[in-house]
């Protein structure tokens, strides 16, 4: 009596126990009456499964990576210094109006994300632009200086590490309503 070589493979017991599901072993005959062959082999009509399910999953979910250019990022003491000294520059609040109203940086303007920045942009081409949000990671403001970059020509961006929390747990100035 020959053993089946799959059950010596500890790392393919995967495909054992996916074989003794309904679902599995239904897709398993099917692959078997395309091809033309009950081959009973395990390891073969496991993998055409899984080559099968890989390439599903990859057209139904593609891999989306991160974008490849990322902003630069200015601390939060930095900006605190650059703002003591009277540096000309413009800090932009990233979050939705109703949020910039209930608390953003002192002196910052309000520049909500958008999935897509429409214009007229309002924004200064001259002077360096610190963005932030109260995103985790600083996501929008990340996504707001990518797009302000690639599609509108601004060169001169930063994104404020910890964006909007951090700058209130550290004590910096703040303001509320419109600037």
């Amino acid at each position: 009596m020959e053993l089946n070589p799959v059950s010596k493979l500890p790392a393919l017991d995967f495909l054992k126990s996916a074989s003794l599901n309904p679902v599995f072993r239904l897709r398993l005959k099917e692959l078997r009456k395309t091809h033309g062959k009950e081959s009973g082999n395990l390891l073969e009509d496991g993998m055409k499964v899984l080559t099968i399910l890989v390439f599903v999953l990859l057209v139904l979910f593609p891999v989306v990576s991160a974008p490849s250019e990322s902003i630069e990022r200015m601390a939060p003491e930095e900006l605190k210094e650059w703002m003591e000294s009277r540096a000309d520059i413009v800090v932009v609040d990233a979050q939705p109006k109703v949020a910039y109203e209930m608390g953003h940086i002192k002196g910052a303007i309000n520049f909500p994300w958008a999935a897509e920045i429409k214009p007229p942009l309002a924004l200064s081409r001259s002077k360096p632009l610190i963005l932030y949000c109260d995103c985790a990671h600083e996501e929008d403001a990340e996504d707001l200086g990518r797009q302000l970059s690639q599609k509108w020509g601004y060169t001169n961006i930063k994104v404020l590490e910890g964006g909007w929390s951090r700058w209130r747990k550290l004590g910096y100035p703040v303001e509320k309503g419109e600037n």
